[in-house]
């Protein structure tokens, strides 16, 4: 392992460490007071200080540019396949849920958008775009290391959801194992994270829109369509990713470039050329020396 791998690891392991403790670190600080009123802010704090710690670590321990850390996250990957494949698999789950039982009146837009979009977003730019991403691209980690390590951190961070320890190691188990299944997402999907966010962002929505449980574990209807879309997800991954990206290349429109006349062709028609005037000189010359003689 090169240097600059080894210094790379340590950014993660010491980022890693930090979001670990993140709030009783945090509590120090009077911060949490200024978040009073306003709903999940302190939790939207909380990760945007994590994200914000896996960037310096890796910049200041790791060495690694904002530019190339920017690009180990994956958010500048293309999108357009990974939005067709969500679509081939949220649409009907979407459809099947809403005949099932409806829509659950007691969410409110802001807990949709929060809890289906906001959170997991920051959650995947932390544990795969920055924490995964470093260990395969920078460190050279192999997959399962790579993916491993930040998964078990992820499902820990969920235990605390669980009313008893039986629910705490159900929770750290599901959890740990998507956090598996986003890491393999990125990976296989060349280190582009859009996948691994649009199917986290996918699962929470519907399971707030559709109440389907009050923490990850759930019952038989959220387990059964968690179950398909899981399944989806993975054999369109293996077997139709090379048809998702033809599909969703959308070639500009051919346009017919009339080429332009060129200059001494488009004058010729509205001037004499030189060469003519000189033959009709020399042709009025003749003709005057024929008549003076």
């Amino acid at each position: 392992m090169t240097t600059k791998a080894k210094r790379a690891t340590l950014a993660v392991a010491i980022g890693m460490l930090v979001i670990a403790f993140d709030r009783a670190i945090l509590s120090v600080l009077p911060i949490r007071q200024a978040f009073t009123g306003i709903p999940y802010g302190y939790s939207l704090f909380v990760n945007a200080f994590d994200i914000l710690v896996l960037v310096l670590a890796g910049h200041f321990i790791g060495g690694i540019s904002f530019a190339k850390l920017w690009d180990v996250i994956g958010l500048a990957r293309p999108v357009r396949a990974a939005l067709l494949w969500a679509a081939l698999l949220f649409v009907p789950a979407f459809a099947v849920l809403f005949a099932i039982d409806g829509w659950n009146p007691a969410q409110s837009a802001y807990e949709t958008l929060l809890l289906g979009f906001i959170f997991p977003m920051f959650e995947e730019v932390a544990y795969r775009g920055l924490a995964t991403g470093i260990l395969l691209v920078v460190c050279g980690w192999r997959f399962v290391g790579a993916a491993l390590f930040p998964a078990l951190l992820f499902g820990l961070g969920h235990a605390t959801q669980g009313q008893d320890l039986m629910d705490a190691v159900s929770l750290t188990a599901i959890t740990g194992a998507g956090g598996l299944l986003f890491g393999w997402l990125y990976h296989r999907w060349g280190n582009n994270l859009w996948p691994a966010l649009f199917l986290h962002a996918g699962l929470n929505t519907i399971w707030g829109l559709f109440n389907l449980g009050d923490d990850a574990i759930g019952g038989w209807l959220g387990n059964g369509q968690r179950i398909a879309i899981v399944a989806g997800a993975i054999c369109l991954t293996i077997w139709g990713l090379g048809w998702l990206r033809r599909k969703s290349h959308f070639a500009p429109e051919p346009r017919t470039i009339t080429p332009e006349k060129p200059q001494f062709q488009a004058s010729s028609n509205e001037t004499t050329p030189i060469s003519t005037l000189r033959c009709l000189k020399m042709r009025l010359s003749s003709t005057s020396a024929s008549a003076s003689s």
